[in-house]
């Protein structure tokens, strides 16, 4: 029998490293490991209804054509037997032949839904945030009730969907053997902090800052290192460092090198640092956001304070650094907890569910 034939309907092009679009990226290479045939399909100018708007995607998708990242990906290893391709819009996307289509995105969700060569079970929406910073509230709720099959990445997601009188089937983000602890987090400098850099208003920046100049206000020996994608923060003073697009071995190395991870987020879908802080053995101070709550178990894993509150943060982070025990407590606590959280098995979860759907649309086996 041919392979399935899987398409992901994903915005434009990503140039840069982005949560989402990661995990996109790793589940297309897991299934195409599994014997799927793989289709990523971009939109060029999927959002924007102004004429202006659509210029600069015009531009910005005949960039990516000459940078050649239609043939590949500038910042993520895709599996070569991945096709991509770029469309003019998510409907002329679709129009390449495929059994199963995933929506990656509440934009791609309604021209998913309309598509009639695909059958409703074998249409699937991929929720991986709750996305109002896209669509306005109504306007998202309304996507939910769309008539696919939802995949949320976390439960807090799933009870947004199940508010719309709807079920969702939970396949959590997993982490590979990219995140290691090389070095014992009692070896580590007690007064060292790691924070993310985000541009977006659910990363606030404003209460990293803050608290990170808190946290030097109260002790002097503080060595923090921000990374980001974005230039250096103008606004971050000169004693700490900063790491613009950092690697994976140089991610772990700042994770190994830290006793503390600072999650300041908003909201988070889900809210890849913290695993990954976790997986390299640094203490986690975080907010209570949905997507930080499925790996971050206040007073267990993790020492979980109120989103916007930079006292909280910085006295909770520097209840850490004066009781290390504690910290170290945790910072095993937490590896040993995202353990459970496997890649490979979410690739399994999600490979079965779209051969099952196969299956109960064709009434057979679909090799």
């Amino acid at each position: 029998m041919p392979s399935p034939r899987v398409l992901f309907l994903l915005g434009n092009f990503c140039g840069v490293p982005f949560g989402g679009y990661k995990m996109i990226y790793q589940y297309a290479n897991g299934l195409a490991a599994a014997g799927f045939s793989v289709t990523l399909a971009y939109a060029a100018y999927p959002h924007e209804k102004t004429l202006r708007g659509r210029a600069y995607d015009v531009l910005r998708t005949g960039y990516h054509w000459i940078r050649g990242w239609t043939r590949h990906c500038p910042w993520f290893p895709l599996d070569p037997s991945i096709r991509q391709i770029l469309r003019w819009t998510h409907r002329e996307a679709l129009e390449p032949r495929a059994d199963i289509a995933i929506a990656t995105a509440c934009r791609t969700a309604a021209p998913l839904a309309a598509f009639k060569q695909i059958p409703p079970r074998r249409k699937f929406y991929f929720i991986q945030g709750f996305e109002t910073f896209t669509l306005p509230e109504p306007e998202l709720r309304a996507t939910f009730r769309l008539p696919m099959q939802k995949l949320v990445i976390a439960s807090w997601l799933r009870a947004k969907v199940e508010e719309e009188g709807q079920s969702a089937i939970l396949l959590p983000n997993g982490y590979d053997g990219s995140f290691q602890l090389s070095r014992p987090p009692a070896d580590r400098p007690q007064a060292s902090v790691c924070a993310l850099y985000g541009e977006g208003w659910s990363k606030d920046w404003p209460t990293t800052l803050q608290t990170l100049l808190l946290l030097r206000r109260a002790r002097p020996d503080i060595q923090a290192t921000v990374f980001g994608i974005g230039a250096r923060p103008p606004d971050l003073p000169g004693w700490a460092t900063y790491v613009r697009r950092a690697t994976v071995a140089q991610l772990n190395e700042i994770y190994n090198a830290s006793a503390i991870f600072l999650g300041t987020s908003v909201q988070e879908g889900w809210g890849l640092p913290v695993g990954e802080a976790m997986r390299c053995g640094a203490a986690v101070v975080c907010t209570d956001n949905g997507g930080y709550a499925e790996m971050a178990i206040p007073g267990q894993t993790a020492l979980v304070v109120p989103a916007r509150n930079p006292d909280a943060l910085a006295a909770a982070a520097l209840r850490l650094v004066e009781h290390p025990d504690l910290r170290i407590r945790l910072a095993m606590a937490g590896h040993a907890h995202i353990q459970q959280f496997s890649l490979q098995r979410s690739i399994e979860q999600l490979a079965a569910l779209l051969r099952n759907s196969l299956i109960e649309t064709r009434g057979g086996n679909p090799g």
